[in-house]
């Protein structure tokens, strides 16, 4: 059989990144610390994004680059000058994986100079080209093509070849139909390099959306967008493509309808909850996870492999560890959707006979989509036979080696130990046994290197609590092969066991045959129930037995510690570890990483330590302990719950619950269903997601948004903000409660006692109240109306209409071609346009008031030093700044 090179896992996961938006202030990226946190799980380090609003992303990015992760930044694009863009990459220069041209040039024109088309997407990139060699922060920054949104040939063709002013080419896949990725894929390559011959391409934008109702024509399932997902990563990368950034991270706005494609291209929910598909790159990433100091520096080996009976539509990738350890990705591309019917199509399943070129002592099988256990272990093989449906399968192959065995555990001074002398004859290799007391195993396999004919023995020592009585140790010999190929015999022996120190055997037993021998013994004298409980320490990840009581992890690697059904005491290292208690009243004791605690069933304790750590609750009596300035933490309640001292964010799990802060900054996270969130003290932010909730904000300078539903929102006091997306929305505010904002992305009149508006979205109607407002439209065509007060409204850009109402107002139309409108029925005033423009368009109406002509209206001007001041009946007068009579025309005025 052929050899082939592995690749380093380490390489492989460095090719893996997502799409964020960190600028979306509105949407499920504005918690950054959730970004961090979403980014970890999935075991990915790598982030797309656009430069084009530096004053909102420098100190986020900053953040995520500060925590280890990489940016490919875009730069070209609208939304901020080439200027900021560049000042922008040049601060985050020390975290920048990439710099990339404009995206999607054929839908969204990149300029520079008046220039566009063609021509402007090849000006800015060489801008880029020629900005990043001069620039001494950016000079050793990869740069990566401009991107085209197609699927022809020619489309590429025509923007030429721009290797020149990049290192890589760019590519945008989508699979229209549901289709699989390598089908895609093989294809796409040969087209895109046009503009980049002879580079290596990234691909910068590809996934699977989640929208099913039939508008548009690429929405999958949650679980088939998993399955294609794992597939797309494993064909990328066996391609050669250098990265791959999945679209997108989360799902950045709401869509209960289903209708909208956009809402659903995320890994994660608009409530950041995984779908499936996140949940297979995390086992995927922590089944390839190699911590191993040289990860990305050890030259790989070679290995011999078949696998036959795979079909024409399946591949295998072979990965390697630096431990030597080798993981052969195995997958079978079908196709898994029905895009008339919108339903999964079953897929086929094959058998497949894996053959290696040599025995290997251990191999396991894993799949990403059940979890990160192996599914099947094998020993001492060089042949296995998996089932291959429609996803990649991990078979992970490490060599027997002889190793000293450690012991078990650390105990406490009561705890207990049992102690075997093992030794064997190794004609042919070592013997090979595992050890069971009572059925349940108590060691992994273990390989006897000492030689018995020498009277050489090795210890293997087991620590735990048992109840006085009568217990049966058991040793199965695993690898004897008696009576098969000749020339392959060895021998085991149990030459000695002690409890305590106190012999229980003495005479050596021959183990053959592949037998289980059982040892009969007695344990009453030596060990005695109700003891001090005994405590494992374990640098590996670790589940205790049904015996054991507390456990420790130690070392420096991140692990996993698994409790059973005593009150159990988990202890952590400092490496960020995953605890849980399962049942019983367990105590979880965190180190000094990132780690997660749940205590399972139970009335448990638990304290993160320091580090950002995260909490399951689901028992009233769970207590969660956090000190002061230690990190940034988040519990997770299926119950209502109070946060404690220094807990910084909740998020309820379960419909109709109620959470509350503490008397910090707090985030709040609601349901889908109606619940009722309170901020309590602090600066906090209450997200009620879906359903008609109820949000508090108590002291402080709160930030209140109700999600989807008719949600009753109540800042208390201090400057406070809504975000207002339904009609059912209802913001209550007290009197002299502090200076408060509500942003809209619906028609919106003010309630009382709240002092601003903002509209979000284009189109819409805001109206003040009776204080004195500042209202501001959006970039589009907005109403704006003052009513009473003393009110200021800023129209922005588009074709606005601004009323003052009555009281002394302030009005600035923005750019576009504004109408400022006046009615005597609003009552008297001064009011004040700030930036009126006859060369943009803008009108002035003027309802009421007797004025039916360009005459009159001439006639009631007058001029005030720089400004031009117009007197009407009622009272009412209007200022307008920097203008003249003269500069007024008759096109300026509107009577009807």
């Amino acid at each position: 059989m052929a050899s082939t090179t592995a690749s380093r896992v380490g390489d492989f996961i460095d090719s893996l990144g997502v799409n964020i938006h960190s600028q979306f202030y509105d949407t499920p990226y504005y918690d950054i610390d959730q970004v961090l946190a979403s980014l970890q799980y999935l075991g990915i380090g790598n982030v797309r994004d656009a430069a084009g609003y530096a004053s909102l992303q420098l100190d986020r990015l900053a953040y995520l680059g500060e925590n280890g992760i990489k940016l490919d930044m875009m730069v070209g694009v609208q939304g901020d000058t080439y200027a900021n863009q560049f000042a922008l990459v040049e601060k985050l220069a020390p975290y920048l994986r990439s710099l990339e041209g404009p995206n999607e040039v054929n839908y969204w024109e990149a300029t520079l100079d008046g220039v566009g088309g063609i021509a402007g997407a090849r000006a800015v990139q060489k801008l880029i080209a020629d900005y990043v060699s001069s620039s001494a922060a950016l000079k050793d920054v990869p740069i990566i093509n401009f991107s085209v949104a197609a699927s022809d040939s020619g489309s590429f063709a025509a923007y030429g070849d721009n290797s020149a002013n990049a290192d890589y080419g760019n590519a945008h896949i989508y699979y229209g139909g549901g289709a699989t990725s390598y089908s895609v894929l093989s294809t796409y390559v040969p087209m895109a390099n046009q503009m980049n011959p002879g580079q290596q391409m990234v691909i910068t934008e590809s996934g699977y959306p989640t929208q099913t109702s039939g508008a548009g024509n690429q929405g999958v399932s949650e679980a088939v967008q998993a399955k294609y997902t794992l597939n797309l990563l494993l064909d990328t990368y066996k391609l050669g493509y250098k990265a791959t950034y999945l679209y997108e991270l989360v799902d950045s706005f709401q869509d209960s309808t289903d209708t909208n494609q956009e809402a659903h291209y995320g890994l994660f929910n608009y409530d950041w909850s995984a779908k499936p598909a996140a949940m297979a790159i995390h086992n995927l990433t922590t089944i390839l996870s190699d911590t191993g100091s040289t990860s990305d520096s050890f030259t790989t080996g070679t290995l011999g492999y078949s696998v036959s009976g795979l079909p024409a539509t399946g591949n295998t990738l072979l990965l390697e560890k630096s431990s030597g350890t080798y993981e052969l990705a195995v997958w079978n591309e079908q196709k898994l959707w029905d895009s008339t019917t919108l339903t999964e199509i079953a897929a086929k399943s094959t058998t497949v006979t894996v053959t290696l070129d040599h025995v290997f002592g251990t191999v396991k099988v894993y799949d990403p989509l059940l979890g990160t256990d192996a599914q099947s272990t094998y020993s001492n093989v060089s042949q296995l036979q998996i089932s291959l449906t429609d996803h990649p399968l991990v078979i992970e192959m490490a060599d027997a080696k002889s190793v000293a065995i450690p012991p078990d555990s650390s105990t406490t001074t009561d705890a207990h130990t049992i102690t075997l002398k093992l030794s064997g004859d190794s004609w042919q290799g070592d013997a090979q046994v595992k050890v069971f007391i009572d059925g349940v195993a108590m060691s992994d396999t273990v390989t006897v290197a000492a030689q018995h004919g020498s009277g050489q023995t090795q210890d293997l020592t087991l620590s735990g609590h048992w109840d006085a009585g009568a217990h049966t140790i058991s040793v199965q010999f695993l690898n004897d092969a008696y009576g098969g190929a000749a020339g392959t015999d060895r021998n085991a022996y149990v030459d000695q066991i002690l409890v305590d120190g106190n012999e229980l055997l003495t005479s050596a037993s021959w183990l053959t045959y592949n037998r289980t021998i059982d040892y009969a013994v007695s344990l009453t004298d030596q060990i005695v129930a109700g003891k001090t409980p005994v405590t494992v320490s374990s640098a590996v990840s670790t589940t205790l037995a049904s015996t054991a009581d507390n456990l420790v992890l130690t070392g420096s690697a991140a692990l996993k510690g698994v409790g059973n059904a005593l009150d159990n005491v988990i202890t952590a290292n400092d490496a960020g570890n995953n605890l849980y208690g399962k049942d019983g009243a367990d105590t979880l004791n965190g180190g000094a990483g990132n780690d997660y605690l749940d205590g399972g069933t139970g009335a448990d304790h638990m304290a993160g330590g320091a580090g950002n750590d995260t909490y399951k609750v689901d028992n009233a009596g769970d207590v969660v302990t956090e000190a002061a300035n230690a990190g940034d933490d988040r519990v997770y309640a299926s119950i209502s719950y109070t946060l404690t001292d220094n807990v910084e964010r909740l998020n309820l799990t379960a419909e109709g619950l109620t959470g509350t802060g503490n008397a910090q900054d707090n985030v709040l996270y609601g349901s889908d269903g109606a619940d009722t969130l309170k901020g309590m003290a602090g600066n906090d932010v209450l997200y009620g997601n879906a359903g008609n909730d109820t949000l508090e904000g108590g002291d402080g300078n709160d930030t209140l948004n109700g999600g989807t539903g008719a949600d009753h929102m109540a800042g208390g006091a201090g400057n406070d903000a809504y975000i207002v997306d339904n009609a059912g929305d209802v913001v209550v505010e007290a009197a002299n409660a502090g200076d408060d904002r509500v942003y809209a992305s619906i028609s919106y009149t003010l309630t009382d006692n709240v002092e601003r508006l903002k509209l979000t979205a284009e189109g819409l109607t805001g109206t003040g109240n009776a204080q004195d407002n500042l209202l501001y439209g959006s970039d589009g065509k907005d109403v704006l109306k003052g009513m009473a007060g003393n009110d200021t409204l800023y129209g922005y850009a588009g074709k606005d209409t601004l009323a003052g109402g009555a009281g002394n107002d302030v009005l600035f139309g923005g750019a576009g071609a504004d109408t400022f409108l006046f009615q005597k029925s609003d009552g008297a005033g001064r009011d004040t346009v700030v930036d009126f423009s006859h060369a943009e368009g803008d009108v002035i109406q003027l309802l009421g008031f007797g004025v039916d002509s360009w005459a009159e209206a001439h006639a009631a001007m007058k001029q005030s030093g720089t400004s031009v001041v117009m007197t009407l009946d009622g009272g009412e007068s209007v200022v307008f700044k920097n203008m003249t009579v003269a500069g007024f025309h008759a096109s300026d005025f509107l009577f009807s």
